[in-house]
């Protein structure tokens, strides 16, 4: 996901304007002290614009309204440990009235069972909405409400390990949207827009699924591959995750959009969208050296937004695949395709071969387009590697200024890192790495989870040399993709890739909190006619990791 910037306020940290503060100790000739100026968020949520993702400024929106009211209960056995989900097959039928979704729907669950005696399935549902059948392998089964969230399906019979299984459940109810908008009704153009934003806890408000419990670090390592049809008006196109395999023509002037993905999925990476898109498609072609691939992108856009301009704002993510293919290796679903489709969120949501954008600037299409490798293919394992998943789609925003077409490469890296210094006060008191899953705007901290984490990840490249970091990310891939990491996994490919002990580096620069202090000064001199300039840097730090110039 993307972030925010505040209207009114000079220099604000998210931006990270650097400049010597009034009253700092005396430096030397030309010695500048590197202290980004310091704000905090405002109390008044109307100073909040979008910039990046959006998750950040939308976390602060949830602190100053907060009316969540959920109850959520640890899962029980038949949680997430105790299952693998294999796949998905959904059905909603969408239905609006003003700003209300009625959704009419149902979710078949492929389960193999990871333990012997295994008899309930714990699924995630919100309780404005009302089970109306339950089946296990087609016979009926009980579902008890443990909590406004959780309901534990009772399987009628005892499965083992390697047992697999079908869970059938079949539901109706007015969505209630929760987090950053996680199922929302809006309007374009006088017509209604239906959109998902489930990260990171809230696909239960729009379908029955597997999921951790809200607050808890949880596994997202748990992927099921996906059948996805959609119900709504015949004059909607509805889009969702992988390739779309048919429409049907349905009484009522109503029409049944199918799609399919064989890319195992995160459940918060699911999702709908749905209104009157105006659609077009490019090819994105790429030779890997082996092969040439053809791949559809696709694009759906308010009509009211479909402009010359706009369209090519958003074609320019074409070019985008191959530079990041080049750097990162081919884009990983390949065999499906790319799309990016409006919807109301004023930032951008990287769901799997299908990113929601509000936004048509450049630096959110790098970024959520980045998250394809780093969140989707390879998804942080747990809500406290969410830095895997934004430090990465922030360096990509980087890297792009680095290596995109008529760039001058690393003049271009070093301003567009310097546009992304974090907030020293926020920096010095939070650690990349999350302890506190429970707090979502922690989570979602711009300064830390997306601006030090890219600088983590660029500083690794600084250490590792370019050769050493582009080759540990190809063997971060080989042993990640498809499925999730740790940033423990993270150190250690990282160490067995590069060769070199990085435990006081991660120890230093993820897992505690803190900040770098420097100053640096620089004079001309001019030595027997030659012309030299004289460097002078001070900096403090623990442990005994390089100065970096």
């Amino acid at each position: 996901m993307s972030i925010f910037r505040l209207s009114g306020f000079a220099g604000f940290a998210a931006l990270v304007c650097l400049s010597a503060v009034a009253g700092a100790e005396p430096t030397q000739i030309g010695e500048s002290t590197r202290r980004p100026l310091i704000a905090r968020p405002p109390a008044d949520a109307s100073l909040i614009q979008p910039a990046g993702c959006g998750k950040a400024a939308a976390a602060i929106l949830a602190e100053l309204n907060r009316t969540d009211g959920d109850t959520h209960q640890p899962l029980g056995p038949g949680g997430l440990a105790d299952t693998d989900l294999l796949h998905n097959d959904v059905e909603l039928d969408l239905s609006v009235s003003g700003n209300d979704l009625t959704i009419v729907g149902s979710n078949t669950m492929t389960v193999r069972s990871l333990v012997d005696g295994l008899t309930t399935f714990d699924i995630r549902l919100r309780s404005n909405f009302t089970i109306t059948g339950a089946t296990v392998d087609g016979s009926p089964v009980t579902v008890q409400n443990i909590d406004t969230v959780t309901r534990r399906v009772l399987l009628g019979t005892t499965f083992n390990t390697g047992d697999q299984f079908d869970v059938r459940i079949d539901f109706n109810g007015v969505a209630v949207s929760r987090g950053f908008g996680s199922i929302e009704v809006d309007y374009a153009g006088g017509q209604p827009v239906i959109a998902s934003l489930s990260e990171p806890y809230y696909a239960y408000t729009w379908w029955p699924c597997k999921d951790g419990t809200w607050g808890d670090p949880g596994d997202n390592a748990d992927k099921a591959t996906l059948d996805m049809a959609l119900i709504a008006p015949s004059n909607m196109r509805s889009v969702s995750n992988g390739v779309l395999v048919g429409v049907d023509p349905l009484p009522g002037g109503r029409s049944r959009y199918r799609w399919h993905s064989d890319y195992p999925i995160s459940t918060y990476l699911v999702m709908l969208g749905s209104h009157p898109y105006n659609t077009w498609t490019e090819t994105f072609t790429y030779d890997d050296g082996q092969t040439v691939h053809n791949m559809p992108v696709e694009f759906n856009i308010y009509p009211s937004d479909d402009t010359p301009s706009n369209r090519a704002a958003w074609g320019e993510v074409v070019t985008m695949l191959g530079v990041l293919s080049d750097l990162y290796g081919l884009y990983p679903f390949i065999d499906e395709k790319y799309g990016i489709y409006e919807f109301p969120f004023n930032g951008g949501m990287e769901h799997q071969t299908n990113t929601g954008q509000g936004t048509f600037l450049e630096y959110v299409t790098a970024h959520e387009l980045g998250h394809q490798w780093f969140g989707d293919m390879i998804t942080c394992r747990t809500w406290s590697d969410i830095w895997l998943n934004e430090g990465f789609a922030t360096y990509t925003e980087a890297l792009w200024e680095e290596f995109k077409p008529g760039s001058t490469g690393h003049p271009a890296l070093v301003n567009a890192m310097n546009d992304r210094r974090p907030d020293p006060f926020t920096a010095a008191n939070q650690s990349v790495y999350v302890y506190q899953t429970d707090d979502v705007g922690r989570m979602f901290a711009y300064d830390t989870t997306y601006l030090k984490a890219a600088w983590v990840v660029h500083m690794l490249r600084g250490i590792m040399g370019d050769a050493a970091f582009f080759q540990f990310l190809a063997d971060y891939r080989a042993q990640f993709a498809y499925s999730a990491a740790t940033t423990a996994d993270f150190e250690q490919v990282a160490e067995s890739s590069s060769g070199l002990d990085l435990t006081a580096f991660f120890d230093q620069w993820i897992y505690q909190d803190g900040q770098l202090i420097y100053a640096f000064g620089w004079e001309n001199a001019n030595i027997d006619g030659q012309d030299y300039v004289r460097l002078r840097l001070r900096q403090i730090q623990s442990g005994s990791m390089p100065t970096f110039v």
